[in-house]
């Protein structure tokens, strides 16, 4: 039966343009064997072109429990989490499962980016700080790893009030670029404001260079 379910699906599917068709019969083909890799590949195909990301984040569901590594499950559940946040409007169900890819993968660079980004959109500044000082430390680039500590420090010190912690953040960004003007300016600000002369002369010296 699913043998021949998965047939007429193809037929469907492939000579006689029908693709809501084919859904019905890859369905039927899973309603006999809920593990049939083959149809649910075919279904996530034609979910994603029709643009039906409900159907498409329940066929990830259903791969992730069939996956037979962490990093298939960890996949499964990165495309859910970009469907839940962009086309579904669940950011807070896209959180948790970036966070459980990071239980399965370690500190992925991409799962904590992505965080970051849905802390930041929520305004959810604790949790930002945490994901930032994960993330700078998987960062290999330079300049990324700058302005993810040039952000953090903005994080501490505009919306947190740890204007110690800040100041370690613009210090981590000086150490990895000693000419980046608007690390210097921060530093400048607040050097100024606490009446640290000979930090505030240092400082001034840079930006004149």
């Amino acid at each position: 039966l699913v043998d021949l379910e998965m047939r007429l699906a193809g037929a469907y599917e492939q000579w006689l343009a029908n693709p809501e068709a084919a859904i019905a019969a890859y369905n039927r083909a899973l309603e006999i064997d809920g593990n049939n890799p083959s149809a649910l590949e075919r279904l996530e195909a034609l979910y994603l072109s029709a643009a039906r990301w409900e159907d498409l984040f329940k066929t990830y569901e259903r791969m992730a429990g069939i996956a037979n590594t962490d990093d298939e499950n960890a996949a499964c559940n990165q495309r859910m989490a970009k469907i839940a946040a962009e086309a579904l409007g669940r950011e807070s169900e896209a959180i948790d499962l970036w966070n459980r890819v990071l239980e399965l993968r370690g500190e992925d660079a991409l799962a904590l980016g992505e965080l970051a980004i849905l802390h930041e959109r929520a305004g959810r500044w604790e949790e930002l700080a945490e994901v930032l000082e994960r993330q700078v430390y998987v960062t290999e680039d330079r300049n990324e790893k700058v302005a993810i500590y040039q952000q953090l420090a903005r994080v501490y010190g505009d919306k947190l009030s740890k204007e110690r912690s800040s100041l370690d953040a613009w210090l981590n960004a000086l150490e990895l670029n000693g000419r980046d003007v608007e690390t210097l300016t921060a530093l400048h600000a607040i050097y100024q404001r606490n009446e640290q002369w000979v930090e505030l002369n240092d400082i001034l010296a840079r930006l004149l260079a």
